[in-house]
């Protein structure tokens, strides 16, 4: 049995993100060779299955894998080999619609990866997460571990009774689904120093998409949510703080909503997506 902490990660996972904390500029390396250990893709196969989901373009899904050869300990280890020879190929991702949240009529597109590509995503965040989560603002909500649109709607609600009484809501129509790879890739390299580990995430972003029976080629967006979503999110924020939020509360990408007053530059940004 893997050891985790109470949050369920890995020990060494939580001393990698208190040094991204007392190391705000350090660049870091080998995190390719960490998300291939044993351990680590255990822990992001429990944390995939525990998010189920369909499965992608292959079909396959949890179940047929546990009852296979070698269940899955013989996936992992296959996963495994291949990530470390450069075997690993992603597949295209999936492509469905699905109703967008209160906006009745509306879809939103969602890209449903495979189970190996899940795997193998899950466990790169695992390694990225605590590097990027120690260099958010803490006014960030937004597809963070142990904070949700609930509390980002509270710091509103105690800001407005503080006498900020001008609102403004902004959102970043199809933030996602145009977001440049160039650029992320980029955002990556201001904290991540690992070739392996960059042509992984940009093999993602260009693997391309099925939908209806057709591949269609991926030149910009992200398809399925990756762990890599973070890092467009905490650098549009520390860029716009600095611009526009000079004292910054908190948000929800891609969203967000300024709070101040009349006046006066906002000195609360929250936001709910």
């Amino acid at each position: 049995m893997v050891a985790t902490c109470r949050d369920g990660t890995l020990p060494f996972l939580a001393t990698l993100g208190d040094d991204a904390k007392q190391h705000p500029k350090r660049k870091y390396r080998k995190l390719y060779e960490t998300m291939c250990r044993t351990d680590v893709l255990r822990e992001a196969w429990d944390q995939a299955k525990a998010n189920d989901g369909a499965p992608g373009i292959d079909g396959v899904t949890f179940k047929e894998i546990e009852e296979g050869p070698g269940g899955a300990t013989a996936f992992l280890q296959r996963l495994e080999d291949d990530l470390k020879t450069g075997g690993y190929r992603p597949q295209p991702v999936r492509r469905v619609y699905i109703p967008k949240a209160g906006k009745a009529g509306q879809l939103r597109p969602l890209g449903v990866p495979t189970i190996r590509d899940r795997v193998a995503q899950t466990a790169a965040k695992l390694v990225l997460e605590p590097i990027f989560e120690a260099r958010f603002l803490d006014c960030s909500y937004g597809f963070r571990p142990g904070r949700s649109a609930i509390q980002a709607l509270d710091t509103i609600r105690v800001t407005v009774e503080a006498g900020n009484a001008y609102v403004v809501d902004a959102d970043v129509e199809a933030f996602f689904d145009t977001l440049e790879h160039q650029k992320l890739l980029w955002l990556l390299d201001e904290h991540v120093w690992d070739p392996r580990m960059r042509k992984l995430v940009r093999q993602w972003l260009e693997a391309g998409l099925v939908y209806q029976g057709k591949r269609e080629a991926t030149e910009k967006g992200v398809g399925a949510r990756l762990g890599c979503r973070g890092i467009d999110r905490g650098d549009c924020r520390r860029r716009w703080s600095g611009r526009v939020a000079r004292q910054p509360g908190g948000r929800r990408p891609p969203g967000l909503v300024t709070v101040g007053q009349k006046g006066q530059m906002p000195s609360r940004s929250v936001a709910s997506e």
